[in-house]
């Protein structure tokens, strides 16, 4: 980490229009729900599914609208998280271990309410 930026293996540039449209596109992308979703999709590996970065492009994820409520609702929570794992990221211990910083954040994720809150959102707009 430096600089306030981490980036673990890969990184992808996608243009947005606006921050809640990068906002809405970052929660999807590191939602749980799209990764359930993209294992059908990936290579299984020695411990476990794969790749997913190179697949989840391939599922049908909604084009935010700045006119309907959930989309903004979901660039709200991630407003949120940002803050949130900001915090916790530079106030943990081992800040230099990429791996320790995403178990810690995949957790609070997991067990936050703007994270459950999140990933109960993208359910409803990731089709079945």
């Amino acid at each position: 980490m430096s600089d306030g930026i981490l980036i673990d293996t890969t990184m992808y540039f996608i243009k947005c229009r606006e921050i809640d449209e990068a906002r809405y596109l970052s929660a999807i992308i590191n939602s749980q729900a799209l990764y359930d979703k993209a294992q059908a999709l990936m290579p299984k590996g020695q411990y476990g599914p794969r790749d997913v970065h190179k697949h989840i492009w391939r599922l049908p994820i909604p084009n935010f609208d700045p006119t309907i409520p959930n989309h903004v609702t979901l660039a709200n929570l991630c407003a949120q998280a940002e803050q949130e794992t900001t915090l916790i990221a530079t106030q943990q211990p081992n800040r230099n271990s990429v791996r320790a910083t995403r178990a810690i954040i995949r957790d609070w994720q997991m067990n936050s309410a703007i994270g459950q809150s999140t990933e109960a959102l993208i359910q409803t707009l990731l089709p079945t």
